[in-house]
């Protein structure tokens, strides 16, 4: 009867452990990363399988002789497998952003952007969507440039800024800028 109770304790330890460390790991890789470099705050929006997911400012980075102290990033869970779409407006809005399309589609090409309405400000702003299959970990820079996160030191430590793994992000040619006004 002990050994029965001692191999049911390990196996509902084991079982604990292992729901413990998916939901860590799920946790630790979201999908999503943005770090704002462009110089001033920025407001995102982030559509996933034509949902929004998440809505956010995003401060600035705070870099010193081109070293990043503060990423400031924000992270969202998405579904890589999923089309995603993202809107960056210059400044801190506070209003609601609202993308809309009526249909499905083109998803990983350039024609992906076709039929969509944006319901926002008519100011600056920057569209974008990746490539299926991919987690998005960007950096936003001047002039609405949006590159692949590269990490600390060039990469050399296998994660970005914000500590997620490198493996399996989006490259530049994934991402594709819209760049027609609406």
């Amino acid at each position: 009867m002990m050994k029965v109770n001692k191999a049911f304790y390990a196996l509902l330890l084991l079982n604990i452990s292992g729901i413990i460390v998916a939901r860590m790991s799920a946790e630790a890789d979201p999908g999503f990363n943005i770090i704002n470099k462009f110089g001033k705050p920025i407001t995102i929006l982030i559509n996933n399988d034509y949902k929004n997911i998440k809505q956010a400012v995003v401060q600035k980075a705070i870099t010193i002789f081109g070293k990043t102290i503060s990423a400031n990033s924000v992270s969202a869970i998405i579904d890589v497998n999923k089309p995603t779409l993202l809107v960056i407006y210059e400044g801190v809005l506070t209003n609601k952003i609202e993308p809309f399309r009526p249909r499905s589609g083109d998803e990983g090409t350039p024609a992906f952007f076709y039929d969509w309405t944006i319901y926002g400000p008519k100011i600056k702003h920057y569209v974008y969507h990746f490539k299926p299959n991919k987690k998005i970990y960007v950096t936003l820079h001047s002039n609405g440039a949006l590159n692949p996160q590269t990490g600390p030191s060039r990469g050399t430590t296998g994660k970005t800024e914000a500590g997620y793994p490198l493996m399996n992000i989006v490259s530049q040619s994934d991402i594709m800028h819209f760049t027609e006004e609406y």
